[in-house]
């Protein structure tokens, strides 16, 4: 059994100023800054970064695995979790029917 953590970014909102900046270091890296504070940064890693230009497929590929598992009854989980409006809804549901999510 194995542990996978992903994190899925959702494209900004024009009408909305955000505090905190995201820049994608590579498929597997994230640094985080704040406007007050743009010398101080975090760096995460992952086992994928999903930016938010990344299709559904490419999300399905890298869960393909778990979704069989799923599909045979095999014990497996996918979680989806974040903030109100997130994406959370669309990673896991997709848009039906030409849009189709995780499940």
């Amino acid at each position: 059994m194995s542990l996978k953590v992903s994190v899925r970014f959702k494209p900004r909102r024009n009408d909305r100023e955000d505090s905190f900046g995201v820049q994608f270091r590579d498929e597997k890296t994230i640094e985080t800054t704040h406007a007050r504070r743009p010398d101080f940064s975090f760096c995460f890693s992952f086992d994928r970064v999903f930016a938010p230009s990344v299709q559904q497929e490419d999300v399905h590929q890298f869960c393909g695995e778990a979704i069989l598992d799923i599909e045979s009854g095999r014990s497996s989980a996918i979680l989806a979790y974040g903030h109100s409006e997130t994406g959370k809804n669309h990673t896991i549901f997709g848009q039906l029917p030409d849009r189709p999510g995780l499940l």
